[in-house]
């Protein structure tokens, strides 16, 4: 309670004790004042994330996923671009949570060079039927052209257009 006291500009100060903590409940505490704080200047939460490790930004992600709106999820969508494969897991991880539509605009990591990035966007995609990833789809397979030469990749894309296509594709899959 004391924590959500601190003007929200103390957020930048708190994320970095976050690595520095080794019991739970404190760091839950603090991430709690982080959010709180948050919702009061979000600028603050922002600079944090863009200034800290990819340790604590994994664990900022946490905060970014309860809030709703536009400014978190934007972050969430430039954190699926990080250097870290632990932070755009996570980040993607949070944004297909989220349900809000928040995927679209995020095709690019079909070909993301992390291999568990790849799956759970393949995966994610595969499992409902949608016509904008089905001509995406198509259109990736189609151009021949993939940054990936792996034969196992190409099969998922197949195998989720399979999945998430009408009977449209058809002719393109024979």
């Amino acid at each position: 309670q004391t924590l959500a006291m601190l003007h929200p500009r103390a957020i930048e100060a708190l994320a970095p004790l976050l690595s520095q903590i080794q019991t739970k409940a404190l760091q839950q505490a603090i991430l709690g004042a982080i959010g709180y704080l948050a919702k009061m200047d979000f600028s603050s939460l922002e600079k944090a994330i863009t200034s800290s490790d990819a340790d604590i930004v994994r664990q900022l992600i946490l905060i970014l996923g309860h809030m709703q709106g536009a400014k978190p999820l934007g972050i969430l969508r430039r954190l699926t671009r990080h250097p870290s494969d632990g932070v755009r897991i996570d980040a993607l991880k949070m944004i297909l949570k989220g349900d809000t539509g928040g995927h679209s605009g995020l095709f690019n990591l079909i070909e993301d060079a992390n291999p568990e990035v790849r799956k759970l966007f393949i995966r994610h995609i595969g499992g409902q039927r949608d016509v904008k990833y089905e001509q995406r789809i198509m259109d990736y397979l189609g151009n021949r052209e993939y940054a990936l030469k792996d034969n196992e990749h190409l099969l998922a894309c197949y195998q989720v257009l399979g999945r998430c296509g009408s009977a449209s594709c058809l002719p393109f899959l024979r």
